[in-house]
């Protein structure tokens, strides 16, 4: 895993934010066939969770405890294009705390 600055809308294939008021906290992203990405989009505390679920219950789970701006990127199996892909993206206070301000959804890859 890798940390990088935030990708560009124009770099991914699609994109999730968690839930809590004002600017978003976590950005989840997936750029196909096989890259999933955790930002932690601001400097709050918390760190951002993400998980990506495909196939029959194949998963990756990343957080990026990195501070605010930055992204931790994992590679997946290469996924043929369409493939039902399911994204969570939650905040989390330290890297056991609860899961918050999650938004879960489903997309091809």
């Amino acid at each position: 895993m890798t940390a990088a600055g935030p990708a560009s809308a124009s770099d991914v294939d699609w994109q999730i934010l968690t839930s809590d008021s004002g600017r978003p906290g976590g950005i989840a992203q997936w750029s196909g066939p096989d890259t999933f990405r955790v930002c932690d989009n601001q400097a709050d505390g918390l760190r951002a969770w993400g998980r990506a679920t495909w196939g029959s219950g194949s998963s990756t789970t990343l957080q990026d405890a990195n501070g605010a701006g930055t992204c931790t990127t994992g590679h997946t199996n290469s996924l043929k294009a369409g493939v039902p892909l399911t994204m969570e993206i939650c905040l989390r206070d330290g890297p056991t705390g609860p899961l918050r301000y999650c938004v879960t959804k489903t997309g091809k890859a």
